[in-house]
């Protein structure tokens, strides 16, 4: 084999290892082989706060309907987030919008008379997470 088709097939295994990391560390897939998997798992949670912290900071309505108390909730973030791995590329503004649209909230901004925006939100959460 000539230098150049061992590159290649050096940059081939390269960037399936890495995919592999990728997933293992945003969709929840097994750890790569020569990896630590309590270190990935451990760096897997800490991107996944990490997401929430950025999507509670830039949407004030995320911070108010996912306290950190609020374990029920949570779990429902971290499922949209085990769904949609990657953020959106617009930001996490649009990453919480896509989120709340998720849990059914697709006029989050915008309550309607009648019922309160909270009364909307509690029904809305109540069917998406029975535990709620």
């Amino acid at each position: 084999m000539s230098n150049d088709e061992n590159l290649k097939l050096a940059r081939i295994a390269m960037a399936h290892e890495q995919s592999e990391l990728i997933a293992a560390l945003l969709c929840g897939a097994p750890s790569p082989a020569g990896f630590d998997a309590e270190r990935v798992q451990s760096a897997s949670q800490a991107l996944v706060r990490k997401r929430v912290r950025c999507m509670q900071r830039a949407n004030s309505l995320v911070q108010e309907i996912c306290p950190q108390d609020n374990y029920s909730i949570l779990e429902g973030l971290h499922q949209f987030i085990r769904e949609n791995p990657s953020v959106h590329p617009q930001g996490p503004y649009e990453d919480s919008l896509a989120f709340l649209s998720y849990i059914g909230l697709k006029s989050a901004a915008k309550p309607s008379r009648g019922l309160t925006f909270k009364a909307r939100l509690t029904g809305r959460l109540k069917a998406f997470l029975p535990n709620f």
